[in-house]
């Protein structure tokens, strides 16, 4: 970046990179290259996705939301599924039954099963299995950190090996009895508690059968976590020492209901925001009607001028299709007053013409009253001292037709 910068002359895109991100307080915030552990993730996907969930399945209905709202939704209603996802990639879950793969373990098996059938070429690599790292340069391109030289190195895997395999985050990003050079012997599982979090190893068992046998899969999953003694009795100790080393199905009824002294949620607004709302709605819809009546007086006093001095005004008009949309929708009102119908059909179809799929809009929520609909026609009893009004520019039977087209 230096060097781009410096061949460019670019003095002030260097000073505001190297306070934001290059100085050695920020980098360490960002680069992948000051941590020893590899990230499991590329990209802001996952992220993304949350908001995404979140946003659709939680708050659809909802609008700018209070704090306190959305803190309560994300407790009580998305913290919840969480969890209950998470069940699915403990090792107790369904305990002595068939468990599908992971998302992960499917993807991992089908890269695995594609590079197991690659071909390769003549040229020799450096292979080390037991740190599964290949000279190959093709690792840090896959997803899953995988080459084809590597995955022939090895045995094909048994069927429980899709099972087991857990993606760590320091070398070896994978750890395995099967993974062995060819023709070696199995090694043996590595113990649950030989890595961290971090490494993706925080496992209750290994996955080793045998250590279930004879009813002591009790000692792992449900009693005192490997303490050898296959007593089912919990610790003693006080409260918060027993939460801490209880199993997560301990908790999950209770992180699922709300407290009880907090109302039950019910979602959308408040019933005086709502009415506030729909004030405000017809407050506005009191001040259209009124200056579109301003409008129209005004037009008629521009009307009954000599055509020459109306010419500019009344050709600008016809040429913008000013108020267009106020007269198609006075049409329709009209239309729906006459023939006590709001719409022609109960869903109107995407593939209708544009002027229905508009007159169904635009009498959405209307309610055509019992008195006659207004004429478009002048008064009858105007006084006779009143000069003629000329034609005018704008005819509502043209633009409610279907061949009306834009000038």
């Amino acid at each position: 970046m230096y060097t781009f910068c410096h061949a460019r002359g670019l003095r002030e895109v260097w000073g505001y990179m190297w306070t934001n991100w290059y100085q050695p307080r920020r980098w360490v915030l960002w680069a992948r290259s000051t941590s020893p552990r590899v990230s499991r993730l590329r990209t802001m996907m996952t992220v993304e996705n949350f908001w995404k969930q979140l946003k659709h399945n939680h708050l659809h209905h909802l609008i700018h939301p209070r704090l306190d709202h959305l803190v309560y939704i994300l407790i009580h209603h998305v913290t919840p599924g969480y969890l209950s996802s998470t069940e699915f990639l403990m090792d107790d879950y369904r305990i002595g039954r068939s468990k599908s793969l992971t998302s992960m373990q499917k993807y991992f098996k089908s890269s695995w099963e594609k590079l197991e059938n690659a071909a390769i070429s003549s040229k020799t690599y450096t292979t080390d299995v037991a740190k599964w790292t290949c000279n190959c340069g093709r690792q840090k391109y896959h997803a899953y950190h995988l080459c084809k030289h590597l995955v022939q190195a090895v045995e094909p895997p048994p069927k429980t090996f899709w099972q087991q395999v857990v993606r760590r985050r320091v070398t070896p990003l994978y750890r395995h009895p099967v993974l062995v050079p060819r023709g070696s012997a199995h090694g043996l599982f590595i113990d649950p508690d030989d890595g961290s979090i971090t490494d993706g190893d925080d496992n209750l068992w290994s996955g080793d059968v045998r250590l279930l046998e004879h009813g002591r899969w009790r000692e792992i999953f449900g009693g005192p976590r490997r303490n050898g003694t296959g007593s089912d009795q919990q610790p003693k100790g006080d409260a918060v020492t027993n939460a801490a080393t209880a199993s997560p199905h301990d908790h999950n009824d209770r992180l699922t209901l709300p407290p009880p002294n907090m109302p039950e949620y019910e979602g959308g607004v408040s019933d005086d925001e709502d009415e506030r709302e729909l004030e405000e709605a017809a407050e506005n819809s009191r001040n259209l009607a009124r200056r579109l009546r301003e409008a129209a007086d005004l037009i008629d006093e521009q009307n009954n001028l000599p055509l020459e001095k109306k010419k500019l005004f009344v050709l600008g008009l016809k040429r913008k299709n000013v108020g267009r949309d106020v007269v198609r929708l006075a049409d329709d009102m009209r239309h729906a007053k006459s023939t006590g119908r709001t719409r022609d059909t109960t869903w109107t179809s995407t593939k209708a013409p544009p002027r229905k799929r508009q007159r169904t809009a635009n009498l959405m929520g209307y309610h055509p009253s019992s008195s006659p609909a207004p004429s478009t026609r002048a008064p009858s009893n105007a006084p006779p001292s009143s000069p003629p009004r000329a034609p005018s520019i704008i005819d509502i039977d043209q633009l409610d037709s279907d061949d009306f087209q834009l000038s």
